[in-house]
């Protein structure tokens, strides 16, 4: 697999944690990603930094219960690519 991929958001619409789901591109060692939750704004709500080896992974993210009901954005950055979904908050 030579291509960053975004799985699936689930559940998509969240009420509560949120699990992403992504394929990084084989490579030789870890990689940096950047996870981000943005709001319509354009605010990043989260961010999760970490390394990662090439292949399938997840990562949760434990919703803050004070965020308002509406749509926003996951971006998954890896270097100079970035894929970005709409996740839908109830």
């Amino acid at each position: 697999m030579n291509e960053l991929l975004l799985h699936s958001i689930y559940p998509n619409p969240a009420e509560s944690d949120v699990t992403f789901s992504f394929t990084l591109p084989q490579y030789e060692g870890s990689q940096p990603v950047d996870f981000s939750v943005i709001d319509v704004l354009g605010r990043t709500i989260w961010q999760h930094l970490g390394n990662y080896e090439s292949g399938y992974h997840e990562v949760t993210w434990t919703k803050i219960k004070e965020l308002e009901s509406g749509i926003y954005f996951v971006r998954l950055k890896n270097g100079e690519i970035s894929k970005t979904s709409r996740l839908v908050l109830k």
